[in-house]
């Protein structure tokens, strides 16, 4: 989470990060998505920014700082500080970094997370980053076509649906699709939930899954946090208005890969 929310949305926000061990792809990065974060910064590791408290991001340089707003994110997510890594809170429009002082900056998901224009935040990405310096951010890309909600139901019912966390994301990629600023209110997931598949008994008869899965929408009840899911070509312009070089990376093997590829901005050697 980039901003300093309300006491509301940050407590939804630790509600979250406190269920991250049970997360699976794509909501968090697997060990291909690590690797191609690793390819994108090879090179540039000496000193690495890292958007938020991703546990699996944390390794990835020689003198990493994360950067996260809310405190109880960092206590639920953060593996703890050595000498070659540590977190401090701050907010991503304005990072608490001095022009040009770091060699990487790497996000997991971070433009979805943000209510903020991703321009602005590309820019400010980049007065960070020194040059010749990379950024590296895995976007979640809605479809060109909003998936239709029924193919949506009749894979979850058929067992085609691994887990919540893969359905949830669907109903999340339909939203975004149907709306003409890609922006999805979470409370607007449950609610849909809800009206899919209104009888939660049988869901459950019928997937195999577990009660306690519905903690993975019903956390949204009450919810003020909207996450936004730009198609590929609209981040692709976002990317490209920076005027810096872009090189997209792309995950597969796990649900949604294709609407996960990492994109990389390489930041030109001139001094700017």
């Amino acid at each position: 989470m980039n901003t300093h929310p309300a006491p509301e949305e940050a407590a939804n926000w630790t509600r979250m990060a406190r269920q991250y061990a049970r997360v699976s792809s794509p909501l968090r990065p697997g060990t291909e998505d690590v690797a191609l974060f690793r390819k994108a910064v090879h090179g540039h590791e000496a000193r690495v920014l890292l958007l938020g408290v991703t546990p699996a991001l944390a390794g990835l340089g020689d003198d990493l700082l994360a950067v996260e707003a809310i405190p109880d994110v960092i206590a639920a997510l953060w593996p703890g500080d050595s000498p070659d890594r540590h977190a401090i809170v701050g907010d991503w429009r304005a990072l608490p970094c001095p022009d040009q002082s770091r060699s990487a900056i790497v996000g997991d998901g971070v433009l979805s997370a943000v209510d903020a224009d991703p321009t602005a935040l590309l820019r400010e990405f980049l007065r960070v980053l020194e040059p010749g310096g990379v950024i590296a951010i895995r976007c979640f890309c809605a479809p060109d076509r909003p998936e239709p909600l029924e193919a949506i139901v009749a894979d979850a019912m058929a067992g085609q649906v691994p887990d919540m966390n893969v359905l949830k994301w669907r109903l999340f990629m339909h939203l975004a699709g149907n709306d003409p600023v890609f922006r999805v209110p979470v409370s607007a997931v449950l609610e849909l939930f809800k009206r899919l598949f209104p009888d939660r008994t049988g869901f459950l008869e019928q997937t195999g899954w577990q009660t306690s899965d519905f903690d993975f929408v019903d956390l949204y009840r009450g919810s003020a946090s909207a996450l936004r899911f730009l198609p590929e070509d609209r981040l692709r312009a976002v990317f490209a208005d920076t005027g810096a070089k872009l090189t997209v990376l792309r995950p597969q093997g796990y649900p949604l890969a294709d609407l996960s590829p990492v994109f990389v901005l390489h930041k030109s050697e001139e001094n700017e």
